[in-house]
């Protein structure tokens, strides 16, 4: 029998924290310069250290190098202490996730000058600190395999017991204090007590929160089975059915990988519109399970999105929205609100109570709805007269102060809303594409929306409207659908360029290869360059056929109507037609 009294001592630390939560800003006591992070747990650490401590005093086979101490201990002791750095490595995942989930949102606001050098300092040093544990238990995982051994990373089978589990693992919720008992029977050298195991025979979905667990104890007169802890539950198993985690590999449908981010995209009216979630790993009959915040889900692959390695512009899937907030005077708003940095606010939640909810369940087009994840840019006092709004951005707190002024009485307000449509993607809308068109190959043409329904009911990455005129819907954001197209302009070409007085002419000189689009270096008529970073008529475009008082006719409700072009060259638009009823419509192209 081994003797485990010690264990009360090594676990004796709180084996639970407090995750960061959803509570309104007069709670929440973060400051908006520092970017709020819960830190390392140390607590965990000190736990590794205490257990490897011990066991290298019980275990150790050569006390004279501690260089590679972790190299001499007895393979039980080395189980042992694995149990230990998996735990450390639970607590590594639980602070990294939202330094993971925030990345691409901080890096974002840092390029568009929005962040303060303070939060960005604090927001480096967090993903500093989490780098040096990564490898610190990485190394360490590593040296307490058995050579040779393969399999998934620590932190990937930290993460997939973090979802499954917690972060109590390998003790049921409200026993993470308690120290193991002796096991009235040994544990069989193959598994020895406290080995974390896989259940290979957990095939069916409601097992499948069993696949993980911890041996506990031998079984009387039966050196083929052991009792395994899944969390509250505790299975008899045999050996055939148990592998250490090291020699489990992942049976996941390509390209999906365990710890990738993926959106739901269709097939479930419990499941928000594009919710985040993390594959944790596989399913029956090819399917995979996935953690979102709801909870574990079993989905196809059909139902997933993957963000293409080479999405990395969050800007390309933003959509800005005014949402006017007419509640009664008084009346709260029913939405919990977080600083997501001293410029914005987080839309965390939509409470049962409040204005929101009924406003939300009122409206007929979700799309019109306030969501959680929204990210409230600027607030409009709109009981004012409209010539005298002036709206309040740059500030959350001044934001919250407008929301919340004479005790919630202004109404109606104004709330300028940017919106991830889906997971970043590589094309943005009006820049150029080829795209797969099956039997009929590869066409060119230009992309007019992002994560759009189309004719159907589910989201695709693309709309392409082809040269030919008809539109095509791209099913993934993959190279096998669509790739960049070629660049609108060559060297020697006339064209538009955007400059800080408006569309001014130009001649291209140098067109450059960048990423995902094209750059274009430019003389202009006044003998100076100019750069345009993206081939989108935001930047640079083609010299219009007709100037400013020209006569044309307009297309409107698909009739020709004679009018004068008013005005021309705009980002969104190329004329502004004045009609002969004294209408102006506005001609795309």
């Amino acid at each position: 029998h081994l003797v485990c009294g010690w264990l009360l001592v090594v676990m004796g630390a709180e084996a639970s924290c407090r995750r960061r939560g959803c509570v309104p800003l007069s709670d929440l006591g973060v400051e908006p310069d520092e970017y709020p992070w819960e830190g390392l747990m140390d607590y965990r650490i000190t736990e590794y250290e205490n257990a490897k401590d011990v066991i290298l005093e019980r275990y150790s086979t050569d006390s004279r190098n501690p260089e590679n101490e972790l190299d001499h201990i007895e393979t039980i002791g080395k189980e042992m202490l694995r149990l230990f750095l998996l735990r450390r490595a639970i607590a590594l995942v639980h602070v990294l996730k939202p330094l993971q989930e925030g990345r691409a949102t901080e890096h974002y606001l840092r390029s568009q000058g929005a962040m303060s050098q303070t939060r960005w300092t604090s927001f480096q040093q967090a993903e500093q600190l989490c780098a040096s544990e990564v490898k610190l238990v990485s190394r360490d995982f590593q040296l307490l395999s058995e050579e040779g051994q393969t399999g998934p990373s620590v932190v990937q089978l930290a993460a997939n017991l973090y979802h499954l589990h917690g972060m109590t693992w390998p003790w049921p919720k409200g026993m993470e204090d308690r120290p193991w008992e002796v096991p009235e029977h040994s544990c069989p050298e193959a598994l020895p007590l406290a080995s974390p195991v896989v259940w290979i025979g957990a095939e069916t979905s409601e097992n499948h929160q069993k696949k993980l667990g911890v041996v506990i104890s031998g079984v009387a007169e039966d050196d083929t089975r052991v009792l395994v802890r899944f969390g509250e539950d505790v299975q008899q198993l045999p050996l055939a059915e148990l592998r250490k985690p090291a020699d489990v590999q992942p049976d996941l449908p390509k390209p999906f990988k365990i710890g990738q981010k993926v959106h739901f995209i269709a097939g479930s009216t419990d499941m928000d519109e594009m919710e985040q979630g993390e594959i944790v790993g596989p399913g029956p009959n090819s399917n995979i399970h996935v953690k979102f915040m709801k909870g574990l889900c079993l989905c196809s692959p059909q139902q997933l999105a993957i963000p293409h390695e080479d999405a990395n512009d969050i800007s390309s899937v933003l959509e800005q929205l005014h949402v006017p907030l007419r509640r009664e005077p008084g009346e709260s708003l029913g939405i919990v609100l977080n600083h997501l940095d001293e410029s914005a606010l987080l839309v965390k939640e939509i409470l049962d109570t409040g204005y929101q909810h009924k406003h939300n369940a009122a409206l007929q087009n979700p799309a019109l709805q306030v969501r959680p994840g929204d990210r409230v840019m600027a607030v409009i006092d709109a009981s004012v007269p409209e010539s005298e709004r002036v709206p309040v951005l740059g500030n959350s707190n001044a934001m919250l102060e407008v929301i919340t002024r004479d005790k919630n009485r202004i109404t109606p307000l104004i709330f300028v809303i940017t919106r991830l449509l889906g997971p970043p993607l590589r094309f943005k809308v009006g820049q150029r594409v080829k795209a797969n068109c099956g039997d009929q190959g590869w066409g060119h043409g230009t992309v007019v929306a992002v994560w759009t329904v189309g004719n159907g009911t589910i989201k695709k990455p693309y709309a392409i409207k082809m040269d030919s005129a008809n539109i095509v819907m791209a099913p993934a954001d993959s190279d096998v659908c669509v790739v960049r197209g070629d660049p609108r302009f060559s060297v020697g070409d006339i064209v538009m360029a955007r400059r800080s007085r408006g569309y001014e002419k130009g001649v291209i000189l140098e067109v450059q290869s960048k990423g995902n689009t094209f750059a274009y270096r430019m003389r202009m008529m006044d003998q100076t360059e100019s750069i345009a970073p993206e081939d989108l008529d935001n930047f640079v475009r083609p010299v219009a056929r007709f100037a400013v008082g020209d006569k044309v006719f307009a297309q409107v409700n698909g009739n020709y109507e004679p009018g004068l072009v008013d005005a021309v060259y705009h980002p969104k638009w190329t004329y502004a037609v004045k009609l002969e009823s004294g209408n102006v419509v506005i001609a795309p192209e």
